[in-house]
């Protein structure tokens, strides 16, 4: 499971460059027909922010480089003529500049815009998903489903003992807590499978197109590597997991969330370091969001 987020790209390398080459030449060649009376200066700057925004900081550079070239040339042969033999070279260098320096703007504005797009929706402490982009996701496997048909698993996880371990290690121990967790649920995980933390000690993770076979076995790997990843961290930490497996859509995303949530307290109830999952048969006739759920061999707490 990769957290990759970016700005959205023209596909192809090469597009943005050969997009914006195209048009730098094409205003060129306006900017010459058009002659010395009526200046079409200002038209450089859309190729050169596309390509900035588009392309790399090499496709930046070239696509200045070629602006202040175009420019020269068409106001030449364009019969522009200066007194001083130094306006040609002054006018070039600053032309560049101001072709170079919006260049360089538009790519920073990118790339900050990214980090921020980023950093909203990923949890800064340990790099998943934020709830935000959870439910998003929940959201979209529910419209899926109501498509193809296939069911999908809803987990709600929860550290058992995390004040304990706060307590012990101090807050630093539990950052580390919540990291090792994090590290465990991406390595057990599917690619395919979407882990979140939904704040505080508490963690989502949604198998799409699964099963209750596959997911109690998926759940079952990954709970037992959570619990080693919290090993020493004193007096027997660990993880109660809920799991609702949906076989017909839930009414909402709250509903869905709600439902692995209780199942989640449930696990707990039972002993707290378990897994309970159960086959959600029917969520249309419970406008509490609790649904009726159907006990099946995984239904039991899994030591």
């Amino acid at each position: 499971m990769v957290l990759v987020l970016t700005t959205p790209k023209v596909p192809g390398g090469a597009m943005p460059l050969v997009f914006s080459l195209t048009g730098i030449l094409l205003v060129g060649a306006l900017d010459y027909m058009t002659g010395i009376e009526i200046r079409v200066y200002a038209l450089y700057f859309v190729p050169l922010c596309f390509g900035a925004w588009y392309g790399t900081a090499r496709t930046a550079a070239v696509l200045t480089v070629l602006c202040a070239f175009t420019w020269t040339l068409s106001n030449h042969l364009s019969g522009v003529h200066y007194a001083s033999p130094w306006a040609w070279p002054l006018n070039i260098g600053f032309n560049g500049v101001g072709f170079g320096v919006v260049s360089y703007l538009v790519a920073r504005l990118r790339t900050s815009l990214g980090k921020e797009r980023v950093l909203s929706r990923t949890d800064p402490l340990t790099s998943l998903w934020n709830g935000r982009v959870f439910r998003e996701k929940v959201q979209e496997e529910i419209v899926r489903q109501g498509r193809m048909r296939r069911p999908f698993v809803l987990a709600y996880l929860d550290v058992d003992g995390f004040k304990r371990i706060n307590d012990l290690h101090g807050h630093s121990g539990g950052d580390l807590a919540l990291r090792r967790i994090s590290a465990a649920l991406r390595a057990d995980s599917r690619s395919t499978d979407t882990a979140a933390r939904l704040g505080g000690d508490e963690f989502g993770l949604l198998l799409p197109e699964t099963d209750l076979e596959e997911g109690g076995s998926v759940l079952e790997r990954v709970h037992e590597k959570l619990t080693e990843a919290l090993a020493g961290f004193g007096q027997d930490p660990g993880m109660s997991m809920g799991a609702a497996v949906f076989e017909t859509p839930p009414a909402d995303v709250e509903q869905a969330v709600m439902l692995a949530d209780s199942l989640m307290y449930e696990s707990k109830r039972s002993g707290r370091h378990n897994l309970v999952i159960r086959r959600v048969s029917d969520t249309s006739t419970a406008p509490d969001g609790r649904g009726e759920t159907a006990a099946d061999r995984r239904g039991a707490p899994v030591p």
